[in-house]
């Protein structure tokens, strides 16, 4: 899906349907901390590993994985090319 004017606003992880994210220019690390602040501790890296997403927040509120992420910051000029092709890091954007 392609929306006009859409950008990269926050680094964001899906898990079990829940997306996490924390404002820029916080990146994947300060989302996985706000994540083991919520539940109280600190879960074991392979629950990471097994159904977690990184992705990103987008200006109209989707959640995009790191590749598509790509195409949008390159369009909305956030970016010329990413440096870890294909995909988009935090690290790309602040």
């Amino acid at each position: 899906m392609r929306i006009a004017g859409e950008t990269i606003v926050a680094a964001a992880i899906k898990l079990d349907g829940t997306v996490y994210s924390v404002p820029a220019p916080g990146r994947h690390h300060n989302v996985m901390r706000h994540m083991w602040d919520t539940w109280g501790d600190k879960p074991g890296e392979e629950r990471f590993i097994r159904g977690e997403t990184q992705g990103f927040i987008t200006s109209t509120g989707r959640f995009v994985m790191r590749k598509p992420a790509v195409r949008i910051a390159k369009r909305a000029g956030q970016i010329e090319e990413p440096q870890w092709p294909p995909l988009l890091y935090s690290e790309d954007l602040w």
